[in-house]
Formats: C-alpha cells, sequence, structure tokens
C-alpha cells in the first residue's frame, strides 16, 4: 500500500513549481497576471485535512525588520504591520494600511494587480515587480517595495517608455485600511475584500497624511515622492502625480509609509529620507547579516535555505529572545532551538540575552512567554515542554562561552528541574542534592 505522501507527491508533480530560485539562490521569483494559468497548491491544515487549491496572490509574503512587517503580494500590493503585545498566546495584528498602485493613461484606467503580465521577485528585504498590460506594448512598469529603515517601507513604481511617442499618464498608490486582523493561518496574511468597520481618521496637511483609526494602537504617516497630490476617497488616501514619459526615457513616482507612535512629529523618522537611499539601506541590511557566513554544497537548495535560515533568525528576534515573528505560536520549544542556532553562527551576545529572559520567572525555566513578553500564568500549560530544550541550549552556550551564565541562573535552573521531576515521576532526590 503506498504512503499518502506518495500520493501527494504525484498529485503535485501535474503542477509546476509556484516559485522558483534566481541563479543566485538569494532569492525567488514566478510569473503570474491573466496571460499565466493561475497556481495550484498542495493545502493541509493541523488536522491533517488535505485539498489542492488556488493558491493566494495578495498580501502573502512577510519581510520583517524590528518589530515592523512589510507584507506584499505575488501581484503588486504591499502593506505594513506589527504585531500586537497583549496577554494572550495568538495575538492579532495590527495593519498599519495597506495599498494598491494604478494609472491613467488615454482615459483608461488600469491597476497593476490585474496586469496581463507580472513578473515578480522576492529578494530579503525588499520586493521587485515587472509589469506589462497587452494594450500598451510600448510600457514597461516596474515597481520595487522595500523596508524604510524599521519602521515603514518606501515603494517606487517606474514606467519606462520604448515608444515613438511621448505617453501621459496620471500614476496613483491608494493606501488606507488600518485595522486588526487575525493572526494568519494560511498564505494570505489578510482578506483584502473583508470591509473595514473601523472608523478611519484621515487629516491631510499638504503632502502628509497623518491616518488613524479607532482604537488603534498607532497610526501611518504616508507622503508622496515627490511631493503629490492627496485627497480622501471612501476612507482611503489617494496620492497622485501627473508624469509624462518621452520616448526613450522613464519617469518615476514614489510613496512612503510608516508607523507613528503616539508623540511622533508628522515625519518620523523618515525626515529627509529619499526611497532610493532607503532601499540601498534595506539591501545594505540583510547583505550584512548574511556576509558574515558562507555555505557552499552540492546542493544549491540546502545554500538557499541555509540564507533564508540566517536572515529569519533575525526577522523573529524581538529584542530579548525569539519570539516567533508575526505568525506568533506561544511554544518553547519552537523559541529555544532557535537559541542554539544563534550559538553556533556566534550570535553569543543575543543566545545569552534570551536565556537571561526565559529564565525570568521566579520559578525558573521555560514558562510560554505571552506577546507582551510576559510569563503565562495558566497552569494547564506546561512549563516543562520547553525546559529539556532550555537546557541542551544553556549547557551549549556554556561549552562555548565559559561565561558566569550558567552560575547566574543556577538556583532557577535547579528549582525547575526539581519540579519537572516532581511533576512527571512524583517525588525525587532533588537536583541540589547532586552535582
Amino acid at each position: 500500500m503506498k504512503s499518502s505522501y506518495a500520493v501527494i507527491n504525484r498529485e503535485l508533480a501535474k503542477y509546476p513549481a509556484k516559485y522558483r530560485f534566481s541563479e543566485d539562490g538569494m532569492s525567488t521569483w514566478l510569473d503570474c497576471g491573466s496571460n499565466h494559468k493561475p497556481h495550484i497548491i498542495f493545502w493541509q491544515d493541523h488536522g491533517s485535512n488535505k485539498s489542492y487549491r488556488l493558491s493566494d496572490e495578495y498580501f502573502n509574503h512577510g519581510s520583517r525588520r524590528g518589530n515592523t512587517t512589510l507584507i506584499t503580494g505575488d501581484r503588486p500590493c504591499f502593506a505594513l504591520a506589527r504585531g500586537e503585545s497583549a496577554a494572550c498566546m495568538d495575538p492579532r495584528i495590527f495593519k498599519a494600511g495597506d495599498c494598491s498602485v494604478r494609472f491613467e493613461t488615454s482615459g483608461v484606467m488600469r491597476k497593476l494587480d490585474e496586469a496581463n503580465d507580472i513578473h515578480t521577485v522576492f529578494h530579503f528585504g525588499y520586493t521587485e515587480y515587472t509589469i506589462s498590460f497587452s494594450g500598451l506594448p510600448e510600457l514597461t512598469i516596474r515597481l520595487t517595495i522595500s523596508h524604510a529603515l524599521d519602521c515603514g517601507c518606501a515603494a517606487t513604481l517606474v514606467f519606462i517608455n520604448s515608444g515613438r511617442a511621448p505617453i501621459d499618464i496620471t500614476a496613483s498608490f491608494d493606501y488606507g485600511r488600518l485595522d486588526y486582523i487575525d493572526r494568519p493561518v494560511t498564505a494570505a496574511y489578510f482578506d483584502r475584500t473583508k470591509p473595514v468597520t473601523r472608523r478611519q481618521d484621515i487629516a491631510i496637511n499638504g503632502a502628509f497624511v497623518r491616518i488613524a483609526a479607532e482604537d488603534a494602537p498607532f497610526g501611518a504617516g504616508v507622503r508622496g515622492c515627490p511631493e503629490a497630490e492627496a485627497r480622501e476617497q471612501n476612507g482611503r488616501v489617494i496620492f497622485s502625480r501627473k508624469l509624462t514619459v518621452n520616448t526613450g526615457e522613464i519617469a518615476e513616482f514614489s510613496l512612503l509609509a510608516w508607523i507613528l507612535e503616539d508623540g511622533d512629529e508628522q515625519s518620523g523618522p523618515l525626515e529627509g529620507c529619499q526611497p532610493a537611499a532607503l532601499l540601498e539601506d534595506s539591501r545594505q541590511y540583510y547583505d550584512a547579516i548574511l556576509g558574515q557566513y558562507s555555505v557552499n554544497t552540492p546542493d544549491k537548495l540546502i545554500d538557499a535555505g541555509f540564507a533564508a535560515g540566517v536572515v529569519n533568525l533575525d526577522y523573529d528576534f524581538a529584542g530579548r529572545a525569539w519570539l516567533e515573528g508575526i505568525h506568533y505560536w506561544a511554544a518553547p520549544w519552537c523559541n529555544n532551538y532557535q537559541i542554539s542556532a544563534a550559538i553556533s553562527l556566534g550570535q553569543i551576545d543575543r543566545a545569552g540575552a534570551a536565556l537571561q529572559f526565559f529564565a525570568r520567572p521566579i520559578e525558573g525555566p521555560c514558562a510560554i512567554f505571552m506577546s507582551n513578553l510576559e510569563p503565562l500564568e495558566d497552569d494547564r500549560y506546561g512549563f516543562t515542554d520547553g525546559l529539556p530544550y532550555y537546557l541542551y541550549a544553556l549547557t551549549r552556550y556554556d561549552r562555548h562561552t565559559g561565561d558566569e551564565l550558567l552560575l547566574s541562573l543556577w538556583d532557577k535552573v535547579r528549582r525547575s528541574v526539581d519540579r519537572m521531576l516532581t511533576e512527571k515521576a512524583g517525588p525525587a532526590v532533588p537536583c541540589s542534592a547532586g552535582n
């Protein structure tokens, strides 16, 4: 009898791979749009229910820097988000706005996400789109969306005219919809068709727009670059700019969006920043992370997996420990094995900080921590599942550094081990009586 996995693999062979690696192995790409067949993917949930379905193409790719996540899609779109800091194990995500892009020429409005041909490349820290419409063969459109430091994003739209006559264009970014969304369980981060019921407060001050929402933890600041007309429409903000693209030339229009904390000035940390400089900063940020390490195996897939693992380790670091990023899942073993990975990569400061963080409770390690970085006190969720992983990481750290961390944590570790032995096997000789 063939295993279910053999059947799955045979079925999957009928469908082409959705994403492919670029030659450098550091990015992935796909082609989509109305001229391409939709991708069919295999889907399986936590209950092992299996099915084949059309893949999500909007808001399905996350990239985190600091505690801000930039979400892009197979099709041109983007959003900013942060995980909720709350006393719960499955926090929501707050979306500080999403954006679509369109342009008008010769009286016809076209949306980039509905183009005939879209070539998408996902890099670490930014996404690139090359877009064309069958009715405009002389016009090529490029859209690049990158992190803007650790608080926002920069989107640059480029029109390239290879025809014989100038093309007049009105380009527009459509930004809005600040709202809470549930923690994602599928590829798409949120349902773009779901109506927003939270009241949106929009304040337009020349080229700068401040957007707030009812009961929101923070707002968003948005501006066009160069300065562009901004107008409110159906609870969103439209930034528009008229461009003339001469033969053999290009024309650009950009948008900067960032998260505004209470008390932030209107321009926040992006004051004076230019989109091209922010894109280069994003490239350099991830190049610096990857430049510390190298791997070279006969299998490029393994090399690419190593690079992705190094970057994901940075995505999920929450300042004091690894806490699973935007797909937060409050399970201690998910976070402890990342300590071991950090030790292997020489990230000793981060590993030590995480070991101290998970030992914060008076009872010692290794409780489950909620998204507000406080330990969960519900007795239904035991601390013991994570403790073996914690002990392994702590002993690895001690062998690697030989510093005083183990001694400083010893009393808490001893209490935690004694408690585990008592709960799992009844009264036992306490750890303190032995070595």
